[in-house]
């Protein structure tokens, strides 16, 4: 079968590429730039780009940050970090593994997979997917544009104000997409 065949028979199922910032996004020079949850991320590929498979976003963090425990019951999520140093903590009881992950490090963690991490390094810059797609959407919703872009860690200059103010639209987010905050062990 012609491979143009095959994707014609299928109109949505087009491998995507794009070397342009999402339709309708604000001005930047590689996606769109959020703020939220203490992290800046920008949005590099979304559910709408890949029909609902898989979303990716880059996460730039400071140093000390923690994810706390939680575990996502539908996503497959995935770590790859490219500057920086994260420790993971993977699975509870005595499934519990802790990873240190470097740049050049990837993690995956499949569905129902207990996990937090912290940034150990100076800074973090990781590239964040999800499958299928969703949570990307969750994140924008509890974020806020980001005000400016800083190539480096600038973080003093990304922290908004107005995301004090949000904790419970950040809960009602986090429960209808499923996600499951634990208590730390």
């Amino acid at each position: 079968m012609n491979p143009n065949e095959q994707w014609a028979s299928a109109p949505n199922e087009r491998p995507f590429f794009s070397s342009e910032p999402n339709e309708g996004d604000e001005p930047h020079e590689d996606g769109r730039a959020l703020w939220g949850l203490g992290v800046l991320w920008i949005v590099r590929v979304t559910g709408a780009q890949t029909s609902g498979r898989q979303a990716l976003l880059e996460a730039r963090m400071p140093q000390g940050f923690v994810m706390p425990p939680h575990r996502h019951e539908r996503e497959d999520e995935s770590f790859t970090v490219i500057e920086g140093e994260l420790l993971f903590s993977l699975g509870e009881g005595d499934d519990e593994r802790v990873v240190r992950a470097g740049a050049g490090s990837f993690v995956w963690i499949p569905p129902g997979t207990r996990h937090e991490f912290r940034v150990e390094s100076a800074g973090a810059r990781v590239f964040n997917a999800f499958a299928p797609a969703g949570l990307e959407k969750m994140i924008a919703e509890i974020s806020v544009p980001a005000r400016a872009f800083v190539a480096t860690f600038g973080w003093a200059a990304l922290r908004p104000r107005s995301f004090a103010r949000r904790p419970q639209r950040t809960l009602r987010a986090l429960r209808r997409d499923d996600v499951k905050p634990r208590r730390k062990l």
